[in-house]
């Protein structure tokens, strides 16, 4: 469910005991369910997990229905801006609690069990790049029909977040199937995030004219882009690498066994505990 609204000045209580609440004034539908829900919040092209509220504050005597997001990691004015909630799932029924002190514990478990769905819901790919995918076409076409069906699965799964590395071959593969997954199935399209993690700004500078204009159309249909460094630095691609195995709890992969980033990708992700299914 997506929730769009304006940042408006609330009642300023979570400030007194280190939670502070971006209150959200919508006129988008609400879950029907009052609760505390786990989700994202977008605004000026960032991104961030964000614990929410929505409905009632019993704890302060508050009993119309608000929007509330703790957004975790952020520290920030947003008063007037113009923010998307995307709610993913709820994590607990509202609750007085006795004092704030006893509603801050609360919420430290909140974010906790918000951290740990997000990434139970997320997923990322790594795989080879152009020249080392199969030459023949019928081998190429499998590899695709496998894909496809590989992510219908990880949605029936739960996998709301996908991650891929913007590099060219398995990478783009990948989130051509996942865009072509969310033109074909509106009705989920809002759940599903794709993601591309660059290394470095321009990194495809030296590609040819026509990877440079299939990345750049790539990008375009990210919901999210997150680059790690304005240069190129020595060991950013592995950095990439580690971003989205930490990010994830599941790695789909084209691997043939061979060195290079890939073998790096998926060593770091079994050492991390994902599942790692491989289409090689």
């Amino acid at each position: 469910m997506k929730i769009i609204g304006k940042v408006v000045h609330g009642r300023g209580e979570g400030n007194t005991f280190g939670f502070p609440t971006a209150n959200i004034e919508t006129s988008s539908p609400l879950p029907k369910n009052a609760g505390v829900y786990c989700g994202i919040i977008k605004f000026n092209n960032e991104r961030y997990p964000t614990v929410v509220n929505i409905g009632s504050c019993p704890t302060f005597s508050v009993e119309n229905e608000t929007v509330e997001a703790h957004i975790i990691g952020f520290n920030g004015n947003l008063y007037g801006a113009e923010v998307t909630l995307i709610i993913r799932e709820k994590i607990r029924d509202i609750k007085k609690f006795d004092t704030p002190l006893q509603l801050k514990d609360q919420i430290e478990i909140d974010k906790e069990n918000c951290l740990l769905y997000l990434r139970n819901s997320s997923l990322c790919f790594s795989g080879h790049r152009q020249e080392r995918l199969p030459k023949d076409p019928d081998e190429l076409r499998r590899l695709k029909v496998n894909l496809y069906a590989i992510i219908d699965d990880a949605i029936a799964d739960g996998m709301r977040t996908f991650y891929y590395g913007g590099c060219e071959g398995f990478d783009m593969l990948s989130a051509l199937a996942v865009i072509a997954k969310k033109n074909i199935a509106p009705e989920i399209s809002d759940e599903i995030e794709l993601i591309a993690v660059v290394p470095f700004q321009n990194q495809d500078c030296k590609w040819n004219s026509i990877l440079r204009k299939d990345y750049k159309n790539l990008l375009s249909k990210c919901d999210h882009i997150i680059t790690l460094n304005e240069n190129y630095i020595y060991g950013c691609y592995h950095e990439r690498n580690r971003y989205m195995v930490d990010h994830s709890s599941r790695l789909i992969c084209y691997y043939d066994g061979g060195k290079g980033g890939t073998k790096y990708t998926v060593d770091y992700a079994l050492k991390n505990g994902l599942d790692v299914v491989n289409l090689f």
